[in-house]
């Protein structure tokens, strides 16, 4: 058994705090933030700041931060550490053993990821949300609670679907593009921006 670090003490924190205590997995479990240096939350120590990462070695850790861009740039100061970068799906989650899921993602409860499907690398695949067969969603991407992507999809790096969006069979959204909540794609989508609607269209 080894000791992980959750990277980022918010909400998502906690939810991922919650996900890992039910893995028996580690023997010890602290939190890095820049903003809560020596607190408890639910419990567990914010042992230092997020940069104490590059100083410490032989941790598993995660990193705990629900916006896309944030969550690239911590995996960035942290990449080059001696530490291990895992993967946390929640026991709840049905996943095809054809899935390729990617270091530093997160799987939420009640999440199903079916056949042949590709999940990059430190993902937030949220509470309930449904990825169909064939789909690749790129790296540090958040499918929020709720979405449904359809088969035969390509989701670009660092899009962020809105909860309870959905993405139609066989669309490819790009790189950097937010789906506002309960939006529904229907063709795909190039230009990078946010889109809202049923069906979207872009307003920003």
């Amino acid at each position: 058994m080894s000791e992980l670090l959750i990277i980022g003490c918010g909400g998502h924190g906690k939810v991922i705090l919650d996900m890992a205590k039910k893995k028996s997995k580690w023997t010890t479990i602290q939190f890095l933030d820049d903003y809560h240096i020596g607190e408890l939350i639910n419990g567990i120590k914010v042992i230092g700041s997020i940069d104490m990462i590059n100083s410490i070695d032989n941790y598993d850790y995660i990193i705990a931060v629900g916006d896309n861009k944030t969550r690239e740039s911590i995996f960035n100061i942290a990449k080059n550490s001696n530490n291990t970068l895992v993967t946390i799906i929640d026991s709840s989650a049905i996943i095809s053993d054809t899935v390729v899921i990617g270091k530093g993602t997160v799987v939420m409860p009640n999440s199903v990821i079916s056949t042949n499907s590709i999940v990059n690398e430190c993902c937030i695949i949220n509470t309930g949300s449904i990825i169909e067969h064939d789909t690749n969603i790129g790296g540090f991407s958040h499918v929020s609670p709720g979405s449904v992507i359809c088969g035969n999809t390509k989701i670009g790096k660092s899009v962020w679907l809105g909860a309870n969006s959905t993405v139609i069979n066989g669309v490819c959204v790009s790189s950097d593009i937010i789906v506002g909540a309960g939006s529904t794609v229907i063709s795909n989508l190039r230009v990078k921006g946010t889109y809202v609607g049923s069906p979207v269209k872009k307003v920003k």
